[in-house]
C-alpha cells in the first residue's frame, strides 16, 4: 500500500471526521491531493525513465 491517494483515504474514516473541524479538513484536503498528485507524477516519471 505504497499509494499516498489510497493511504490517505483509508486513514479519513479511521481518524474521526467528528474530531476534525470541517473547515481544517476543507484545508487540509486539496493539498494533501496537490501533494500526491506530485508524488504520483514524480513517481510515474521515474518509472517510465
Amino acid at each position: 500500500m505504497s499509494n499516498p491517494v489510497m493511504s490517505s483515504a483509508a486513514l479519513l474514516p479511521m481518524s474521526g471526521s467528528a474530531t476534525i473541524p470541517t473547515k481544517q479538513l476543507l484545508i487540509a484536503l486539496p493539498s494533501a491531493l496537490m501533494f500526491s498528485t506530485s508524488y504520483t507524477m514524480k513517481w510515474m516519471s521515474e518509472l517510465l525513465a
